[in-house]
């Protein structure tokens, strides 16, 4: 089983508070530096997603290639090819019975088998969209999808749909240039928090009526750029990716807190993208 979070960088990074390759790493708890394990044998790993039971992490490549690595021993137990090339962004359903990822480039959001990567469908979300950073609601009915597009139309806008199908059910528009990244909703399904790396700050959003309940200012924490999310199992902790410095924010979602600010001081393993919690 996962603990701390997952991170993707050049190679599977587990690590916990206290810290692009080929590898993935894990640690726990508070420390003056980063305690990790790294998983080598990958291919310029992009984002990640795990299984509702924790045993399974899906790790999309910039390929396309999903690896599948088995938690009780990070073993590689399998892969398929996705289509996506440069994947931005994957989840799981709650239920375990599907795999979700974004295509930027398509402006689209599949949906496959999650031990073959058989296609079971597949929705637009529009063209100069760029959708990134997808999150599913706890019951997996309602997918968040981050428009990440630099200009036009499509762009600082987070459109909340069903994930069956992708029908629109409400657009959040932020600020021009704010350019959200990636989500993540909360244990209860009330709060979706989202990065805005053009805006560098977190917007936590009131998931009924898509209003700003609060801002976190990444500035203030001495960070910026801010990319992936995760949350604790518990909702207790949000998981920053961010550019400079390289690393990963550990955030009280009470206030915002910086919790573990030496992890996001370490730069050992390039600069991380996706990361799933699993703790």
């Amino acid at each position: 089983m996962l603990s701390a979070s997952v991170i993707a960088s050049a190679a599977l990074v587990l690590s916990g508070c206290a810290s692009t390759t080929n590898d993935v790493s894990q640690g726990a708890g508070k420390s003056s530096a980063p305690v990790s394990k790294t998983i080598s044998g990958f291919d310029l790993p992009q984002v990640l997603a795990t299984a509702p039971d924790g045993k399974t992490l899906y790790v999309a490549q910039n390929d396309g290639t999903v690896v599948l690595i088995n938690t009780s021993d990070y073993a590689k137990a399998g892969s398929w090819n996705s289509g996506v090339t440069v994947p931005l962004g994957i989840a799981a359903s709650p239920d375990g019975s599907t795999i979700y990822m974004s295509n930027r480039t398509a402006g689209t959001v599949l949906k496959k088998k999650p031990e073959t990567g058989a296609n079971i469908g597949s929705w637009s979300v529009g063209s100069g969209t760029s959708p990134a950073g997808i999150a599913l609601s706890p019951d997996g009915a309602t997918i968040y999808v981050p428009q990440n597009a630099s200009a036009g139309i499509g762009a600082d806008k987070l459109t909340v749909r069903t994930a069956s199908n992708g029908t629109l059910q409400k657009t959040w528009d932020f600020a021009k240039g704010s350019r959200p990244r990636s989500a993540a909703v909360s244990p209860d399904g009330t709060q979706v928090y989202v990065a805005l790396e053009g805006g560098n700050r977190i917007a936590v959003m009131n998931a009924a009526d898509g209003k700003e309940v609060t801002s976190w200012d990444l500035a203030s924490l001495g960070a910026t750029t801010p990319g992936y999310l995760a949350l604790s199992k518990k909702g207790d902790r949000l998981y920053v990716v961010t550019v400079n410095p390289t690393g990963v924010l550990v955030l009280n979602t009470k206030d915002g807190f910086n919790y573990c600010l030496e992890w996001v001081k370490y730069s050992a393993y390039g600069v991380p993208f996706g990361l799933p919690a699993g703790d």
